[in-house]
């Protein structure tokens, strides 16, 4: 019986840019002319160390501050935080519905603590304001697929196996949760993760 639905963020719940042209273009901030389009997130070079909570926001911040070209580190601070462009469509609703149905709602991410902040704070996300658990990579020093990390959100939920629902829009991520037990669905960001949210759900008995 599913007691827990996890969520990942990027890609599931909110819709976000991949390409740091398009984070600045939400942003309305400009970066230097030799950025080029097909740069990604990962092109910043302490981007994934950031994640994984091995260099500290400010040296992260100044990293991308000169990476992209941009004339101070709240210009950086904002570029970053548009990663995250908007949340997708009917999650908030879904997340609000399995909350009063009692389900632990939750969300483990790859992330960091500007998105953490803006996911929680800023009000733009109400589903993730919503989740009753949030556990993210750099706070836990592990990232998505090291089976550790799911492992120890097994922990602080206090659940595992099928007793757990579960989201990623990497296959990668989904392949290692299913051989933990974890019920896994791919979801395909780009075909309304809304809807294929809320049918896997109701498959499994829940109430949306």
């Amino acid at each position: 019986m599913v007691k827990v639905v996890c969520f990942d963020v990027g890609g599931v719940l909110i819709r976000i840019a991949h390409f740091w042209l398009d984070a600045a273009a939400h942003a309305r901030v400009s970066v230097r002319p030799e950025i080029p389009p097909t740069a990604t997130l990962p092109d910043a070079p302490l981007f994934s160390a950031y994640q994984r909570g091995a260099v500290s926001e400010e040296a992260y911040l100044t990293d991308l501050q000169n990476f992209l070209g941009l004339p101070s580190i709240g210009d950086a601070d904002l570029v970053h935080r548009h990663i995250m462009i908007e949340p997708f469509p009917g999650v908030d609703e879904i997340v609000k519905s399995l909350n009063l149905a009692g389900i632990l709602t939750a969300c483990l991410s790859n992330t960091n603590g500007p998105h953490c902040r803006e996911m929680t704070e800023s009000g733009r996300f109400p589903a993730n304001e919503m989740l009753r658990l949030r556990l993210a990579s750099h706070e836990l020093r592990l990232e998505k697929p090291d089976p550790a990390i799911f492992r120890a959100f097994e922990a602080r939920a206090g659940a595992s196996g099928a007793e757990i629902l579960f989201f990623d829009d990497s296959k990668e991520n989904v392949d290692v949760a299913a051989s933990l037990g974890w019920n896994s669905l791919w979801i395909d960001s780009g075909i309304d993760p809304g809807t294929q949210i809320r049918r896997a759900i109701r498959n499994h008995g829940l109430p949306v």
